[in-house]
């Protein structure tokens, strides 16, 4: 969807990444959300009823529609999915609010740290992980983006966490070697909503 588009319908995410973004008054693009499997995209939008983003496929991506119409009609007349609703936009907003101040208060080792750990959390929960590797669903640009800073820089800090013993890289596959030391260094805690 693009920015200001009526929002039609409500998007789930089956398999595949799907990366939020705004351009900014230069033109330049800004990523600042990922959705995984199982997530809602931009569910904020079918609340306000448009859409103020980008939401955009970084790889295969299956995604199921529900129409925005038949959604809203649901929750007004069912206060359990409407609850369930709330509560999944506000665990969406607490992971943008997280990011948020990761990206204002970590220097840019940590931002890629953290954003590393929060993509493993996110990818171990789906149970695509082995042996705490996964293959980051990004490229270095799109992960840069998301950091806040230039494609060049994202390799040299990556190299970093490398030599540092944080992680390992092979092709496209990341190993956090040791996912509690590298949370302790970026100050990640995984976002958890209560049942």
């Amino acid at each position: 969807m693009r920015d200001e588009e009526e929002a039609y319908s409500l998007f789930i995410v089956e398999s595949g990444l799907v990366a939020y973004q705004k351009l900014s008054f230069d033109g330049k693009r800004s990523i600042f959300k990922l959705s995984f499997a199982g997530d809602l995209v931009d569910p904020g939008g079918l609340v306000l009823g448009c859409q103020d983003i980008t939401a955009q496929a970084l790889n295969q991506v299956v995604a199921h529609e529900y129409p925005a119409k038949s959604v809203l009609e649901l929750v007004k007349t069912n206060p359990r999915i409407c609850f369930a609703l709330l509560k999944y936009i506000s665990y969406d907003n607490r992971i943008c609010m997280n990011w948020l101040i990761a990206m204002a208060r970590l220097n840019a080792y940590e931002r890629v740290g953290y954003f590393l750990m929060e993509i493993y959390t996110k990818l171990n929960a789906l149970g695509q992980t082995d042996d705490n590797t996964f293959v980051l669903p990004m490229n270095q640009a799109i992960l840069a983006d998301l950091a806040g800073m230039h494609e060049v820089h994202i390799n040299r800090v990556l190299r970093k966490l490398e030599t540092d013993g944080y992680i390992e890289r092979s092709a496209n596959k990341v190993r956090i070697v040791a996912p509690e030391c590298l949370a302790d260094l970026v100050g990640f805690k995984p976002t958890t909503v209560d049942p």
